[in-house]
């Protein structure tokens, strides 16, 4: 409120931000229209840039485009620099919002949770270890695992100085088994090594060492302080968190075009249905791993019998200068990992064929070839498959349903006062004063009592009548007296009328039955 008062800018902002959000995919959407239909020379706009001003030149003699771009390819870069501009300009003050609205109310609720810490956890306990328990392990898990690559392979050191700082043996099997299949053919790439150490597991460094800082202490505690409040404000609200990423591709965007595309993907951020599907993706994300990790252990196994009973019939895709794609037998448990792992990437889950050779039914191992197909289509291609998308759907059926759920809650209970529609409605309060919706909008709408709040911040404690005194002390302690339950000044005033009606109705009944007596006292005497 403060804010929108302060600067018409933040109130536009506020009053318009889906709009912004709109027109911004709209722009996302054009823009990578252009970048579709631009010529490959154009898929680095800065290049392309530096090409025109710097090699552009005109032949009046024959009406050429001797060196650079021509008239076509120069209005294309013309459009994909304007549209990337106005949207990084939007991102821009888009993530400007949201920062001046999220980041004082993180902070506020950091130093919360730290004085609640504080005062809860004795000073020896400030820094939890525990996230870091699993270092230990990583770390001789690293250690062996060079110990190993250097017996098998040719050693390479940029993968061992980034071995130490690995944080979590999940990740690290994932990483490790990554690099060692594209090391199969024995011509290791340290740089893909490295850009998987240093970028995968990054992410789980931080959170563990986040999580490890629950009151910042020590000569470090402001590094700690600043560490913990940009990891929440960067990584704990997804709104933020997503226009800063989004951001970031529209700057890479000017470096490589395909950055661009990218982009396309903050329909999530305007689509709540897309959002809801991300997020049944992303709910069971811990599950998703532990089933993609028990069929990691079904392609090492299946992999080790292959090599061992059936490496003739295993194909391993390779490249010959001179004759182009191949396949050959496998010829180790490596290679034989390479091709079972290769065959699912490739083909559909559980199935071998497209790299399996056809055994001749003649044959002795035609028999155990039936099995070993047989089991790996049952348990990957039926039961882990339909895992993972049980996984998914039960999840999504969960997010629809708390959807719904809340939806219904928010049109049938009244967010101040909790009074709900059907009561409400019973004291028939709608046929002649407000209705159920109209005690929901204006009665007792929320924002009201926001701006209310604000009020009271702003004014002066000492110009406080009775009630603000009362409101402000309430606020302060964190006390919810100063709102109503379940009740309202309309039923209020009905109970008041109906007590009312109810009393002159026994008054007149009282006097009905005195007039009845002296009736029937004439009568007898």
């Amino acid at each position: 409120h403060k804010k929108s008062v302060e600067s018409r800018v933040y109130q536009f902002l506020t009053n318009y931000l889906s709009v912004i959000k709109n027109l911004m995919y709209l722009f996302v959407v054009l823009l990578n229209l252009n970048v579709i239909m631009s010529p490959a020379i154009l898929s680095s706009p800065s290049e392309a840039l530096g090409r025109h001003y710097g090699w552009l030149q005109y032949d009046d003699d024959d009406g050429q485009w001797k060196n650079g771009l021509n008239p076509f390819e120069v209005y294309s870069l013309l459009l994909t620099l304007v549209l990337g501009l106005a949207n990084f300009t939007g991102y821009f003050f888009i993530m400007n919002h949201v920062g001046r609205t999220e980041v004082p109310i993180l902070i506020k609720e950091y130093e919360e949770n730290v004085r609640q810490n504080r005062l809860a956890l004795k000073p020896s306990q400030w820094i939890n270890f525990h996230p870091f328990k699993t270092w230990v392990a990583a770390l001789v898990f690293n250690i062996m695992f060079c110990i190993i690559h250097s017996a098998n392979f040719k050693p390479i050191p940029e993968l061992y100085t980034f071995a130490p700082y690995k944080i979590l043996a999940a990740a690290f099997f994932f990483n490790i088994m990554f690099c060692v299949i594209h090391s199969a053919n024995f011509n290791p790439i340290p740089e893909l090594y490295i850009f998987v150490f240093c970028f995968v597991t990054l992410p789980w460094t931080l959170v563990a060492t986040r999580k490890s800082i629950l009151v910042p202490c020590g000569p470090l505690k402001n590094l700690q302080r600043v560490y913990c409040l940009a990891y929440d404000i960067i990584l704990s609200r997804p709104i933020f968190r997503n226009h800063v990423i989004l951001q970031c591709f529209s700057i890479l965007g000017f470096y490589r075009s395909q950055f661009f595309t990218i982009m396309l993907l903050g329909v999530v951020n305007i689509n709540p249905t897309l959002a809801g599907i991300i997020k049944s993706i992303t709910a069971p994300g811990f599950s998703l791993i532990m089933v993609f990790y028990l069929f990691l252990i079904t392609v090492i196994i299946y992999a080790s019998f292959g090599q061992q009973s059936f490496g003739e019939y295993l194909l391993v895709p390779e490249w010959d200068d001179e004759n182009g794609p191949s396949e050959s037998p496998c010829t180790s448990t490596l290679s034989c990992l390479y091709a079972v792992f290769y065959a699912q990437l490739a083909g559909s889950l559980g199935e071998l064929k497209d790299h399996l050779r056809t055994v001749d039914p003649q044959s002795e191992d035609y028999y155990s070839r039936i099995l070993y197909d047989s089991v790996f289509f049952i348990w990957v291609g039926l039961v882990l498959t339909n895992i993972i998308t049980g996984l998914m759907v039960d999840t999504f059926s969960a997010i629809r349903s708390e959807e719904a759920s809340r939806l219904e809650v928010l049109e049938t209970v009244c967010f101040v006062c909790g009074v709900t529609r059907s009561v409400y409605d019973n004291y028939n309060i709608g046929k002649k004063g407000a209705t159920f919706k109209q005690h929901q909008n204006e009665d007792h709408n929320p924002w009201i009592y926001v701006a209310y709040l604000a009020y009271l911040r702003q004014k002066d404690e000492t110009c406080h009548n009775g009630i603000e005194t009362f409101v402000y002390a309430c606020v302060e302690q964190r006390s919810m007296d100063w709102i109503p339950a379940g009740t309202s000044a309309a039923i209020e005033a009905h109970k008041k009328a109906a007590a009312r009606a109810a009393r002159r109705q026994l008054t007149l009944q009282a006097y009905d039955d005195d007039d009845d007596d002296d009736k029937n006292g004439v009568a007898s005497y």
